[in-house]
């Protein structure tokens, strides 16, 4: 076994069925490749990858498979979890297909070397906030347990700890209570990380990092009344998992803003 095990996380891709399509007149598939190729380049050795949720923009089979096209090129094991803009039965089905090129994998949790890694459903039909629902934290609480003799690292799409100070403006996890009274059970949980926010965020609750990472397309960022589109390119995060259970984790970014950026007020 390895001093560390490495991996990147990707999110918030937002692909949508054709090329065509823009995101805040951004080609997000464009984008997306950009930051898989630069992945390829910079970290050709990392143990898996993440994909954590709105991996699509408009839920088609489509959209998932040219996700799965792209991260081929990556050659290493990839888990996903869904986003509130995703169809959780259409993306496993989608990356069911091919697997031995694409090497996506359909496992809600998985263990390598001494870490467990554990990924949460967080969506609701037809909301963009998130819930846990109980079945959820059952599997978490239960899974923990199973595996308590191992580092563990947490992961879902919606934001546990509040992105804005107006509740209005935060479409984040709902029941966050519910998730913590689960985690603080458990002293192996040594890491939270998501996606959602479109923004870069290195925080803590009672000592355990809790991580958020930007998106492969666009970032957003707070205003006084909501929030806009961020002046910042495509990014990824890269984790290094320690034996000892810490966590060393840095942000990178496509050394370029995307072509046909809208900084427009959501």
């Amino acid at each position: 076994m390895t001093d560390k095990l490495k991996f990147v996380q990707f999110t918030d891709t937002h692909l949508y069925e054709n090329s065509t399509h823009r995101m805040r007149g951004v080609d997000t598939g464009l984008t997306f490749q950009q930051v898989v190729q630069q992945v390829a380049a910079l970290h050709p050795e990392i143990d898996f990858a993440l994909l954590t949720g709105d991996i699509s923009m408009d839920e088609t089979a489509e959209s998932y498979d040219r996700v799965r096209e792209i991260v081929a090129t990556i050659n290493a094991p990839k888990y996903f979890l869904p986003g509130n803009h995703d169809c959780f039965e259409t993306m496993k089905q989608s990356f069911s297909n091919d697997t031995e090129k694409s090497n996506i994998r359909s496992e809600r949790s998985f263990s390598n070397g001494n870490w467990f890694i554990i990924l949460l459903d967080s969506t609701v039909t037809g909301r963009i906030e998130g819930n846990l629902r109980d079945r959820e934290l059952k599997r978490l609480d239960s899974e923990l347990s199973q595996n308590s003799d191992k580092h563990a690292l947490v992961c879902l799409h919606h934001n546990p700890l509040p992105f804005s100070t107006e509740p209005e403006h935060d479409y984040g996890l709902k029941n966050p209570e519910a998730l913590f009274a689960v985690l603080d059970k458990h002293s192996n949980v040594k890491g939270v990380v998501w996606g959602h926010v479109h923004s870069e965020h290195n925080l803590e609750r009672k000592g355990v990092p809790f991580l958020a990472s930007p998106s492969t397309c666009i970032q957003f960022k707070l205003e006084d009344d909501g929030v806009s589109v961020d002046n910042k390119a495509p990014g990824y995060r890269v984790f290094e998992l320690n034996q000892d259970g810490s966590i060393d984790s840095t942000v990178e970014w496509l050394p370029h803003l995307p072509e046909g950026l809208q900084l427009v007020r959501l």
